[in-house]
């Protein structure tokens, strides 16, 4: 256990995007199961003597500041329109400076770039104290993202356009809505003096953007029941079985990692794939499909893959768990990403990874070491590193060992909380 220094008297602001659960439940909203690390990181926080912290999160229910207290955490809600979802909003700066005045933070962490109310954060605190004061977290970049989001997606599913297309937009409409939060993000970037990031890969895209900000490393928290003393079991395991933690939005890949499934039952005829967070496309009537989905439903049915997969929908924490710890390999086919989270829990339970080899993968995983990495856009290189996990339980065994002791590290809980106390003395009003 990292061994923290003694805790001054400090007011902290979190600005996030969603409520945590206790939060959730006292309002009366619908259980939402994003970010679930935010929950271990809080309390432990609130348990500290001399921490006072504060929850500020975006919401549509109400026209009005929700106000409350659960769990050690002062809470604000505040409103937001539906129909704003990708610039400024002078309401929200005003009910930001309101949140302000009544706290008085010392410190104030906004958590995510990519979102407008934290644009309307930094820019309401130009020319004032706070803008040495806060800090931003890096979880995904957008800005970047945007380049990735298409990979893969053959030419004619881009230029085809379904009912559903034209009712709620296309994957080129959702990339353009990415691009759109991605020159929002950047400007947040510009704007601000201090962020955290975890990996080479952030570290090097936002100060490509702003080089005077002060980066500061955060180790990465995962969310609570994952650091059980639960682990993997290769004899536990469900034999030829693949579990994956996402696939609706073209960025995690699914349309490159389905190639590779249909060339691994050639070899596997009784392979099995698990999809969590996402609703079962192909249960649609053909005319209710997107592009994207006909295309997925089309490559499926042709390949001998449909009955193959199955889609488990959104799972808390505890589901997750039970997921992974009964697959065979994980498998993370994104385009792009920063260190995901949906990795970090695999690895930390023992469950062999393969992961394509993008943004700050490299970072928490080393390639035959502590899991597998391919070339993102070669999914017969995907199809071969899952070979070896099945056809090798020696391999998968030392992958389980390896990755364990990497995840123990990398999101450790302590050294978390004290790096982020660190960082809150060195900006704090009262430093």
């Amino acid at each position: 256990m990292e061994k923290l220094k003694p805790v001054d008297k400090m007011r902290v602001l979190w600005i996030c995007n969603f409520p945590l659960p206790c939060m959730q439940k006292q309002i009366g909203f619908p259980k939402v199961v994003n970010e679930g690390w935010l929950e271990g990181l809080s309390s432990r926080l609130v348990a500290l003597n001399g921490i006072e912290l504060w929850y500020v999160f975006p919401q549509h229910q109400s026209p009005a500041i929700l106000k409350g207290f659960c769990d050690g955490i002062e809470y604000r809600g505040f409103p937001v329109s539906s129909k704003n979802e990708s610039y400024i909003d002078d309401h929200v700066i005003l009910y930001l400076l309101e949140i302000l005045e009544k706290c008085l933070p010392d410190v104030v962490h906004v958590m995510g770039t990519e979102y407008p109310h934290t644009l309307s954060y930094f820019s309401a605190i130009q020319g004032s104290p706070y803008e040495d004061h806060s800090i931003v977290s890096i979880q995904g970049l957008t800005s970047v993202y945007t380049h990735h989001y298409l990979t893969g997606i053959p030419y004619k599913t881009l230029k085809k356009k379904r009912l559903k297309d034209f009712i709620r937009g296309d994957v080129v409409e959702s990339q353009k809505m990415m691009r759109k939060r991605g020159i929002n993000e950047i400007e947040t970037i510009k704007f601000a003096k201090h962020c955290f990031g975890r990996t080479t890969w952030d570290k090097t895209c936002v100060e490509l953007i702003n080089p005077s900000i002060q980066y500061h490393h955060g180790t990465e928290v995962l969310r609570q029941p994952f650091y059980g003393v639960e682990k993997w079991n290769i004899e536990d395991a469900v034999e030829g079985s693949i579990f994956m933690s996402q696939a609706t939005s073209p960025i995690k890949g699914f349309h490159i990692a389905l190639q590779s499934f249909a060339l691994l039952l050639k070899r596997y005829p009784e392979l099995t794939i698990k999809v969590a967070g996402s609703k079962n496309p192909f249960n649609d009537a053909r005319w209710k499909q997107s592009a994207y989905e006909r295309y997925l439903d089309d490559f499926a049915q042709a390949n001998g893959l449909k009955n193959r997969i199955k889609y488990l929908g959104p799972l808390d924490a505890e589901c997750m768990k039970h997921e992974y710890l009964s697959a065979n390999v994980f498998v993370c086919s994104s385009t792009i990403e920063n260190s995901p989270n949906s990795v970090g829990e695999a690895m930390i339970l023992g469950v062999p990874v393969v992961c394509s080899d993008v943004g700050g993968v490299r970072d928490i995983l080393k390639d035959g070491v502590s899991g597998l990495t391919y070339q993102v856009d070669a999914p017969y290189m995907l199809a071969h590193c899952i070979d070896r996990i099945f056809s090798n339980k020696q391999l998968a065994q030392t992958l389980s060992i390896n990755e364990i002791n990497k995840a123990k590290d990398i999101h450790n809980i302590d050294k978390a909380l004290g790096e982020t106390l660190e960082v809150y003395r060195s900006i704090s009003r009262r430093g």
